[in-house]
């Protein structure tokens, strides 16, 4: 149960950072979305999608980086793995989301196939390929932000941010 209980926390733990990224952007876009909508009375989706997003992407890329080719890069420059990274969880989270949209669509019209069809029928391709994008674009930076934080502090970023430096890492500024 002990063990149990420690790779629960362990995987909370990784979740939490990218969660917490995903979620402010997604949020913000939406914030945005909802502000420049509003100026022609038309209203958006709420809130709750960012979040359901945030958790949707996170738990992409933790199932993601269980793969073994994940960091084929990792003694390269960083701009290598950032973009393989990147790359990788963008096709991850497109296939999700198509996954996503044909269940809905199946479970609407009760054959896959027509649900596949129902998906691509009733998808606003614009704005589909727009999310994407912006998804891309923010795991470009998410796994930027990941690779230099290996490298600066392979213990973790989150030491260097919340945890007071030992007497010998100090340096006069």
């Amino acid at each position: 149960m002990i063990k149990l209980f420690k790779v629960v926390i362990r995987e909370a733990q990784k979740l939490l950072p990218v969660t917490t990224y995903f979620l402010f952007s997604n949020e913000l876009l939406a914030l945005t979305q909802q502000v420049i909508a509003g100026e022609y009375g038309i209203s958006v989706s709420s809130y709750f999608k960012g979040l359901v997003m945030a958790l949707v992407i996170a738990k992409v890329i933790l199932v993601v980086d269980l793969l073994p080719f994940m960091n084929i890069f990792k003694h390269k420059a960083a701009i290598w793995n950032t973009l393989w990274s990147a790359a990788i969880y963008t096709v991850a989270s497109l296939l999700f989301r198509v996954a996503e949209g044909t269940i809905s669509g199946w479970s609407a019209t009760g054959d896959l196939s027509a649900g596949f069809a129902h998906f691509t029928a009733e998808t606003p391709w614009p704005r589909f390929w727009l999310v994407q994008a912006w998804i891309f674009l923010l795991l470009v930076n998410y796994c930027l932000f990941q690779e230099v934080g290996w490298r600066i502090a392979p213990r973790g970023l989150f030491d260097i941010v919340f945890r007071d430096p030992a007497p010998d890492q100090m340096r006069d500024r």
